[in-house]
């Protein structure tokens, strides 16, 4: 059977690489995976892992079978066209990874916000299935669309267990936890994209607040340079940038 993944992009982002694991696992239990992407990346790309990728054609759409798993605004609307013109050849599915107007309205305005949100509305509720990342998440989209069914998939951590890891003690950033574990610090993480709707700046300026807290931040993006500016060089913050590993 096949197992078609779409996303907005291959670009390296946390939705993407929770798909392309979802892929890989999908490929490793016998399906016959295939990975559509609407855009090119105008980042850095997500490690395709062997996967096959290629930009979603129109022809595509026409003839898609099996499962079709959809990650993301664009993908889901494209996904409800295919089961529209496929029917029961495909079983959809999306996973949603944001609270779509809370997130949207830090990057758009209220009117355009709500229209996009009733046209994706009307587009899931064609799926067969919809999968939320967290609890709080299916409370809010059954607050929110109450005829619609929500089925909760934690967004797992790959298996890594052929990844060989650095011995903490013998990396920069373990000699930089160990010193302030040792000088009596908690230890913070950040994991994600450096982005408004994140609230970075604001963990950020927290964490300088607090002389008994350090934080570690992994991750790039439009804020980073503000972020490393507010935190001026504090040895209490270090940044790590992008990590194939970081959890």
């Amino acid at each position: 059977m096949q197992y078609n993944v779409i996303v907005p992009s291959l670009e390296h982002s946390g939705p993407t690489n929770l798909a392309l694991a979802l892929a890989s696992q999908a490929r490793r239990d016998g399906f016959d995976v295939r990975i559509f992407f609407l855009n090119e990346s105008s980042g850095p790309s997500a490690s395709l892992g062997g996967l096959v990728s290629a930009k979603l054609r129109i022809a595509d759409i026409l003839s898609m079978t099996g499962v079709v798993h959809t990650h993301g605004l664009r993908p889901d609307i494209t996904g409800a066209l295919i089961k529209a013109i496929r029917g029961k050849r495909v079983f959809s599915c999306t996973t949603i990874h944001m609270h779509f107007l809370d997130d949207l309205l830090f990057l758009h305005n209220w009117f355009v916000v709500h229209i996009a949100f009733k046209v994706w509305r009307a587009a899931i509720s064609l799926f067969d299935r919809r999968f939320c990342i967290s609890r709080s998440m299916c409370e809010y989209y059954e607050g929110l669309m109450p005829k619609a069914r929500f089925h909760l998939a934690y967004n797992g951590v790959p298996d890594q267990r052929d990844v060989e890891p650095t011995p903490c003690e013998r990396s920069e950033i373990g000699a930089w936890i160990i010193r302030h574990r040792e000088e009596g610090r908690q230890i913070l993480g950040y994991v994600g994209a450096l982005i408004e709707r994140k609230n970075v700046l604001k963990l950020v300026a927290e964490v300088l607040k607090q002389p008994d807290m350090a934080l570690a931040v992994c991750g790039e993006g439009p804020l980073k340079s503000r972020v490393r500016e507010l935190a001026r060089n504090n040895d209490r913050i270090v940044f790590l940038g992008n990590q194939p590993h970081a959890i």
